[in-house]
């Protein structure tokens, strides 16, 4: 395949081969630990890690600080654990190679280590098609003029945006840190990246934040979702040490921590059939490969796994009630309800379904409970018959503990109860999801409000919901030992009103924003979470994504709401991560509204 970032005009200072050091030199570098015999990385036109130690001190301060990050990465154990996922990435694509390197968004955040792990895998792509050597190419519109200098030294062609998103197609190795999914999704648009051949970058967070807003930008998911298909594509998270999967989530290396690598073996169009086929059967459908393929060459092949799941699902659910609708039939009037918001009872209570047997699953007891066997009557946690989530259409009960000051109540069909003069509901979104230490000092929190609330208003205690995709079994088991019914994204958003307490650490703005666009948050009664950040990060994303800014200016009015930080000691500043030197990281970056 002809080299298609040759055929852009980037300038003369992009230009010119990179020559190899010479034996000696090499020697030299891996004696001063800035090289080694077994990962290599991308070669630079004037030498920088072959020198002598007195001139490498005579380099720019990028060079410099290049190299220092190069040596702690040599002197970990992850360059051979990335050298063996691309090993696997080669072979799955050893039918059609990788042609073209693209790098968004390298210009901040920890920049070094990312271009260490970019420079890594591009090196060793080339050792199966040297033709991407020729076609590396690097974009980020707040890049300074000395990182301009190291990568063009580095092999690498330097664009404006949005040229590179003009580079991008099957055959590219994409990666993209932390530049946010509308910006991904507006620069990729059109580009026929449907079976992107490798993806590097904060995919899970993309993924999410594309998923949550499908019901108000669903052309986002249309792009993300076969990006980082569950089903299609291999995916592991990027080899560092790291405390939480984000971005500075500690270790050693915290540019990498949030950072995952998502590639799509080779397939034809009969195994990708059969590889969605097969996971429907999974899910209960039945044993038809005509009336599946229908759907599949109708649009049902292009959705995210989550919604194509949702939908198998839904079908089956109608199925067992004598539905007599097609697949193809089904999935068409699913979808477009969704996009209008016209969900039928029916459907939307085969929704709460899906949501509480997603939730039991989560479970490890629980976790090969099928779909079929859920909506046919196992619908209970089976060590815990007393205890259900929003579900199906079976009433919510639970026996947890309760303060002596609860009261009595007449709850609706939802377990909910209607008041207007404090709080009744407490809700918890993005608990669960770091690790335990963490999710520990949150769930205290919440454990403390929801305690305090139900002293003014007990029926709070019959209202507590939490909701966090990624909860793990014990946090779940926890929660709902305490009375808190689990629910699943984006359930929690239907029951919010002007008199909850919404508790939401550090979720991100482009996941919430669009979950909260039309819920009655100008009257919210309290809010627990980041909110001064949120709210500097909304004011940042004004101009691209002015909705966002009208959420939180709605729902944190410094005009007329108090606030105060969440009592915690802070040495460091109002900043979360575990490096801010306070007793209870978790809480240092956190406000109540």
């Amino acid at each position: 395949m002809p080299s298609t970032a040759n055929n852009h005009n980037i300038g003369a200072e992009n230009s010119g081969p990179v020559q190899a050091p010479s034996t000696e030199r090499i020697g030299l570098g891996i004696q001063q630990g800035y090289r080694s015999a077994s990962y290599q990385f991308l070669e630079t036109r004037t030498p920088t890690d072959t020198l002598p130690l007195r001139s490498i001190a005579k380099l720019s301060n990028t060079e410099r600080d290049v190299l220092k990050v190069k040596n702690r990465w040599l002197s970990s154990p992850f360059p051979a654990q990335l050298a063996a996922i691309v090993d696997r990435i080669i072979e799955d694509r050893r039918h059609r190679p990788i042609t073209n390197a693209v790098c968004l968004g390298i210009g901040s955040l920890q920049w070094h280590e990312q271009f260490l792990v970019f420079s890594q895998v591009v090196i060793q792509l080339s050792v199966s098609n040297p033709e991407i050597l020729n076609n590396i190419v690097v974009q980020d519109p707040v890049i300074s003029p000395e990182q301009r200098s190291m990568l063009i030294n580095h092999g690498c062609k330097v664009v404006e945006n949005p040229a590179a998103f003009d580079l991008v197609n099957a055959n590219t190795f994409l990666m993209s840190t932390y530049i946010g999914v509308s910006n991904l999704v507006g620069g990729l648009q059109g580009k026929g990246v449907q079976e992107l051949a490798l993806f590097i970058g904060d995919g899970d967070e993309i993924l999410e934040a594309a998923t949550a807003s499908i019901l108000v930008k669903p052309h986002e998911i249309k792009v993300i979702g076969p990006l980082l298909d569950e089903n299609l594509c291999n995916h592991q998270d990027v080899p560092t040490d790291r405390r939480e999967k984000i971005h500075n989530g500690g270790g050693q290396f915290v540019g990498l921590t949030g950072l995952d690598i998502w590639w799509r073996p080779v397939r034809s169009k009969d195994e990708i059939l059969a590889v969605l086929f097969e996971n429907a059967r999974t899910l209960g459908f039945p044993p038809d490969l005509r009336e599946f393929e229908q759907a599949y060459n109708r649009g049902y092949s292009q959705l995210v796994k989550p919604i194509r799941e949702r939908i198998v699902c839904s079908f089956v659910a109608a199925r067992q009630d004598g539905d007599t609708q097609s697949f193809l039939e089904y999935y068409h009037r699913y979808y477009t309800a969704i996009l209008d918001g016209g969900m039928t009872d029916t459907v939307r209570r085969y929704e709460l379904g899906i949501n509480r047997w997603k939730s039991i699953i989560k479970d490890p007891k629980e976790e090969d409970r099928t779909w079929l066997e859920y909506i046919k009557g196992q619908r209970w946690l089976s060590d815990q018959p007393q205890v259900l989530t929003i579900g199906w259409d079976q009433p919510v009960d639970c026996n947890a503990v309760r303060a002596d000051t609860r009261g009595s109540s007449t709850p609706n069909n939802h377990g909910s109860t209607f008041l207007s003069d404090f709080q009744h509901r407490c809700l918890g979104i993005g608990a669960g999801a770091n690790s335990m230490a963490y999710d520990f000092e949150r769930f205290m929190i919440v454990l403390q409000i929801a305690k305090r609330l139900a002293r003014e208003n007990p029926l709070v205690l019959d209202n507590l919901y939490v909701q966090e995709q990624h909860m793990s079994p014990g946090m779940r088991d926890l929660f709902i030992k305490y009375g808190f019914k689990i629910v699943q994204n984006p359930a929690a958003f239907d029951l919010i009103g002007p008199n909850t307490c919404l508790i939401s650490p550090y979720v991100r703005i482009q996941i919430l924003a669009p979950l909260l666009l039309g819920k009655p948050i100008e009257n919210l009664a309290m809010f627990v979470g980041d909110g001064g950040s949120m709210l500097q990060d909304a004011q940042r994303l004004a101009g691209s994504e002015p909705g966002v800014l009208e959420v939180f200016d709605s729902m944190l009015d410094v005009d007329s709401r108090n606030m105060v930080d969440v009592p915690c000691d802070r040495p460091n500043g109002k900043v979360y991560g575990p490096d801010n030197g306070s007793a209870w990281p978790a809480l240092a970056g956190l406000d109540i509204w």
